[in-house]
């Protein structure tokens, strides 16, 4: 059951987490984008390479 959809503008504020870093949203959004560029799995955070030959 899906519950509490929203528009990825709006966040519910967490009282003891740190406040957004406005440097890692633009990292992130940076990732995303080259992802959808080209293609799924361009960038990969380096653990994810652990395990594979």
């Amino acid at each position: 059951m899906l519950s509490g959809i929203q528009s990825n503008t709006v966040r519910q504020a967490d009282l003891f987490a740190p406040p957004p870093d406005p440097a890692r949203e633009a990292l992130m959004q940076t990732w995303d984008r080259i992802n959808r560029q080209y293609g799924r799995g361009t960038v990969k955070v380096a653990t994810e390479l652990m395990g594979t030959k």
